[in-house]
């Protein structure tokens, strides 16, 4: 059985094959982008909020994946330099078992901020509602984008490139704080910052004690999908 790696100060565990200024020109560019589409989409009068949902989705995704994968090709990356390296069939266990008792505690914590500070509710509450549309066709299409592919091109960015790129300058601990941090800024809604903050600290530990970068994409998966589910089911969920 594969033993989890300690949290050393070595990076002997991540890849560490990406520079910083690699991981930032990718994450700026990543932003532009996202800016440009969704400038064009208001020029053009796009009013479908199903649309304007499944669009930033797909562009997300495809903008994300497409920039580690070219900025790879460029440098003469592998898949398995970056980090895309085998993950056993324990470890993908564990991850759907950290996944589940990640969002669980979260979801606990998310409840008492919001007991106490009652007004973050609401832009969590309306990103719920952008993500539940009311068509089961562009349900199925966020669940595939959001549930699905999303967390492949989050994980290269902000794990495989910035978490990488930090950690063998300032140990765990520090890139796990960096990177968790860009991480929930690029989710921009106050309740949804913090929570992304804390999974993106989550993300970090199953990487480093796993050494692949599927692992977690696992974990991410799994939270994006029980996330979408719930909402779907017409259950209350702050994520």
């Amino acid at each position: 059985m594969d033993q989890p790696a300690p949290l050393t100060h070595s990076p002997a565990h991540v890849s560490t094959v990406w520079r910083l200024r690699d991981a930032i020109i990718a994450i700026v560019l990543f932003f532009l982008v996202q800016i440009v589409v969704a400038v064009a989409a208001v020029l053009r009068g796009e009013t479908s909020q199903e649309r304007l949902v499944i669009m930033t989705l797909a562009l997300s995704v495809s903008s994300s994946v497409g920039l580690v994968l070219v900025w790879a090709r460029l440098r003469r990356l592998s898949l398995h330099d970056i980090g895309l390296t085998r993950l056993s069939r324990a470890w993908v266990w564990r991850c759907v078992a950290v996944a589940v008792a990640a969002l669980v505690l979260r979801q606990l914590l998310a409840l008492g901020i919001v007991a106490i500070l009652p007004q973050l509710q609401e832009g969590a509450e309306l990103l719920t509602q952008a993500l539940v549309p009311d068509g089961w066709g562009a349900r199925l299409a966020v669940l595939l984008l959001g549930g699905l592919a999303a967390p492949v091109g989050e994980e290269l960015l902000y794990r495989g490139m910035l978490f990488g790129a930090l950690r063998r300058r300032w140990g765990f601990w520090g890139a796990a704080s960096v990177s968790s941090l860009a991480f929930g800024l690029f989710h921009m809604i106050p309740l949804q910052i913090l929570m992304a903050m804390l999974l993106g600290v989550v993300l970090c530990w199953v990487y480093e004690r796993s050494g692949s970068l599927w692992a977690p994409v696992v974990v991410h998966l799994v939270n994006n999908l029980l996330a979408l589910a719930v909402a779907m089911a017409g259950l209350a969920i702050i994520e």
